[in-house]
């Protein structure tokens, strides 16, 4: 039997960016493996910004509301087992490995009747499926990993809910230049009759109506019950550990919700999350609206306007419309508190329109870039470069992610640090802070 870091090492040398398999490949990979995904329920989250949370806030929720939950998510920020979660836990090395094993063969019989490898997502999408099952949980909440459409985790046959978070541009060589096309990929994962809540928020740096008349055909075609999201709540208030509102609703009544972040965003996150609850508790015979309130003020996520060690604030923000809404809530702390910011990017991210966003309003007094190691590196000195045609305070490239962190952190002095651009840097810090690097 392989060890966990032998699992570990074989899936790391399979390349993530590279041009999927055929969807039959990971269809043919789940025939192999007796259809483990069809064991369970499965709420399906895709989207451009926000899956992650909608998903760890409907985690939480089932949770609450007793049943027995697996949770399946992408990227991780330091452990791979981070994407298989049971019941709000990380899988076991053990668990982890054992289906690694099981995975594999049935990898290696395929590719001796001529069928290729599965990509390095598929790969671990069918771990994750297995594990679930072995594990007997009741549903799945699952994120998918690029697109929606051709994406692995559209192989689900039966999902319960589809779930659309915010759409705008990211990842466009793979999935299109504009809202329209974005959105017919992220709609793929709409199936024949199932109930889809989607994100109909404005955003002020594109009109979102475009990709909402693409989930609205897409939803037609496949008489799917379509509820869009986008009533804001009353009375928001701010408190240095999280946010409160007021909601008024037919399935929650009037209720005060309290969430443990401080990022706007989550604001909007929280009510998509909400009305998928609310959807599929009445499959479920109705959950308790008290519970569902109380559960999304318990959800946890880590690298999202996370205060991960006193006066530093971890955010995965890593494209346009992610840089926007961590602006949102950059601006208002920023009118009371003097704010820094570390930097960095990959290279096949809009890094320039995201810095040029970053400096427009003047609001930090330094700034540290910093980059990823690996084929998608964006060197510090180049980001650096570009902030200084735009920002008009201190620009420092350390390019050793640990020294720009010390640095950064030295430099705040009595005000805040954010830290932003890129999941990769929010992994990497929580691996500093612990220790581990």
């Amino acid at each position: 039997m392989l060890t966990f870091d032998e699992a570990c090492r074989y899936i790391d040398q399979v390349p993530r960016f590279t041009k999927k398999t055929r969807q039959e490949n990971t269809e043919n990979l789940l025939l192999r493996l007796n259809h483990p995904e069809d064991c369970f329920r499965v709420i399906h989250v895709a989207g451009t910004n926000g899956k992650g949370s909608v998903c760890a806030y409907l985690d939480r929720i089932l949770r609450e509301e007793g049943l027995r939950t697996g949770l399946f998510t992408s990227p991780h920020l330091v452990d791979v087992r981070e994407r298989f979660r049971i019941c709000g836990r990380m899988v076991s090395e053990e668990q982890f490995t054992e289906a690694f094993e099981e995975v594999l063969g049935c990898v290696r019989r395929m590719q001796a009747d001529g069928l290729m490898h599965p990509a390095y997502f598929e790969f671990l999408f069918a771990m994750g499926m297995l594990i679930f099952r072995q594990q007997k949980i009741d549903v799945c909440v699952m994120e998918t990993g690029l697109g929606g459409r051709l994406d692995a985790t559209s192989c689900v046959r039966h999902p319960d809910l589809s779930v659309i978070t915010s759409i705008s541009f990211d990842h466009m060589a793979y999935l299109g230049d504009t809202l329209g096309k974005i959105a017919y990929e992220k709609a793929g994962i709409i199936k024949k009759g199932v109930p889809v809540v989607a994100d109909g928020f404005p955003r002020e740096q594109f009109d979102v109506r475009e990709a909402l008349d693409v989930i609205r055909r897409r939803a037609q075609e496949q008489e799917a019950p379509l509820t869009i999201v986008s009533e804001k709540p009353a009375d928001v208030s701010y408190m240095p550990d999280g946010i409160e509102f007021t909601l008024n609703n037919r399935y929650y009544g009037h209720a005060h919700v309290r969430l443990p972040f401080f990022a706007d965003y989550q604001i909007e996150n929280c009510l998509i999350a909400l009305q998928a609850a609310a959807l599929f508790g009445e499959k479920e015979g109705c959950f308790h609206p008290e519970t569902v309130i109380k559960a999304v003020g318990m959800t946890r996520w880590p690298g999202r306007m996370e205060m991960i060690e006193p006066g530093v604030i971890v955010d995965g923000a890593h494209n346009e419309d992610g840089i926007a809404q961590f602006l949102r809530t950059v601006r208002r702390i920023a009118k009371r508190q003097n704010v820094s910011l570390l930097f960095t990017a990959v290279a096949d991210k809009e890094y320039q329109t995201m810095i040029r966003e970053l400096c427009a309003d003047g609001l930090f007094s330094a700034v540290v870039t910093t980059e990823i190691a690996g084929p998608r590196v964006a060197p510090a000195d180049r980001l650096a470069e570009i902030f200084r045609i735009y920002a008009d305070c201190p620009v420092e490239a350390v390019p050793d992610i640990r020294e720009a962190y010390r640095r950064a952190v030295a430099g705040k002095r009595d005000g805040l640090l954010f830290c932003a651009g890129s999941l990769y840097l929010a992994g990497a810090i929580e691996r500093i802070v612990r220790g581990e690097v």
